[in-house]
C-alpha cells in the first residue's frame, strides 16, 4: 500500500537527522526552505507510489483474466461472446473499437454462464442462459447457441473438450405444511408463503445449488409462520418428461429452475395440547 505524504516526509526527517553534512538545517520552523521542499519532494514521491499501487492491481487483474486451465475462466469466457463480432485473427479478443458500452452489452447475449467438469473430467460442460425483456433467465436461440458453441471452441485450451448447455429451465414443484398463527387469514398466509418459494427458486445464483433446508428457513422467514417442513420437492430436466425427488439438494442441469407447482398445505398453530 502507498505510503502517505506525512509517512514519507517523516523518514526524510529521520534519514537527514543521521547525516551530519546536514546539521546546518536546523530550523524548526514548518515554513522553513529545506523542510517546504522536503514535503514537495515527500507529495510527489507518494503521488508515484499511488500510480504503481494502481498500475500493480491493474496487472494482477489482468493476469487473473488471463489465466488457463480454470473453469471460471471459461464461464466468463462465454459471457464475453459478442453476437454478430467476429475475433480478430489469431487472438481470442474483439475489435471494439468506437462502440459504446451499451452498444457492446447488447450484443452480449450470454447474461449467465457457469462451467464444470464432467465426473471423469473428459469434457467441460459450460452452461449458458439469456435474459427476456423482463429479466427473467431463457435459453439462447437454436442459431445463437450454435454460434456460442462454434466461438468457445475457438477461444478454448488445445484439448479440451467442450459440451454448451443451453436449456429451458428444470421445472420444480414441492408440496409444504406450515403451521401458522391463526390471527392471520390462511389466504394471506398461502400467498405469502408460496410467492416466497417461487423468489427462492427464481433467484438462485445461476448454478447454484438448491436444498430442501434453505428452501424451510426462507419460509420460515415468513410473518405468522410458526413451523413450516418439506412434504415433497421434485424436479424435472425440462423435455424428459421424469421428475425425481429432492432428498437433500440439487444442481439445476440447465443452471436455473422455474417453480411449476407450489401446494402450501396450512393448519392452525395452536401452543395447547388436544385433550
Amino acid at each position: 500500500m502507498a505510503r502517505t505524504t506525512r509517512e514519507i516526509y517523516d523518514a526524510m526527517l529521520r534519514d537527514k537527522a543521521q547525516r551530519s553534512e546536514l546539521a546546518v538545517l536546523n530550523s524548526s520552523s514548518t515554513a522553513s526552505i529545506w523542510r517546504l521542499l522536503l514535503w514537495v519532494v515527500a507529495s510527489a514521491i507518494n503521488v508515484a507510489e499511488q500510480l504503481w499501487e494502481a498500475w500493480k492491481m491493474d496487472v494482477d487483474v489482468e493476469l487473473a483474466a488471463q489465466t488457463p486451465h480454470r473453469v471460471d475462466w471459461y464461464a466468463a469466457k462465454a459471457k464475453y461472446f459478442v453476437s454478430g463480432k467476429v475475433l480478430m485473427p489469431g487472438s481470442d479478443q474483439y475489435d471494439l473499437a468506437g462502440m459504446s458500452d451499451s452498444e457492446i452489452e447488447q450484443l452480449r447475449i450470454v447474461k449467465y454462464a457457469a462451467a464444470i467438469e464432467g465426473r471423469d473430467y473428459s469434457v467441460l460442460y459450460v452452461k449458458v442462459a439469456g435474459e427476456d425483456a423482463s429479466g427473467r433467465r431463457v435459453p439462447l436461440t437454436a442459431a445463437e447457441a450454435v454460434q456460442v458453441a462454434a466461438y468457445m471452441n475457438e477461444v478454448k485450451d488445445v484439448g479440451v473438450r467442450i459440451e454448451l448447455v443451453n436449456k429451458p429451465a428444470d421445472l420444480f414443484r414441492c408440496s409444504v405444511k406450515v403451521l401458522y398463527d391463526p390471527i392471520l387469514s390462511p389466504e394471506v398466509m398461502r400467498e405469502r408463503v408460496r410467492s416466497v418459494i417461487e423468489l427462492y427458486v427464481e433467484n438462485l445464483e445461476f448454478n447454484g445449488e438448491y436444498s430442501n433446508m434453505a428452501l424451510i428457513d426462507a419460509v420460515q422467514r415468513v410473518q405468522g409462520v410458526k413451523i413450516a417442513e418439506i412434504e415433497q420437492a421434485t424436479v424435472e430436466e425440462y423435455g424428459t418428461g421424469v421428475s425425481r425427488g429432492v432428498n437433500v439438494r440439487y444442481i439445476p442441469v440447465a443452471g436455473y429452475m422455474k417453480p411449476e407447482e407450489v401446494i402450501v398445505n396450512l393448519e392452525a398453530y395452536s401452543s395447547y395440547e388436544r385433550i
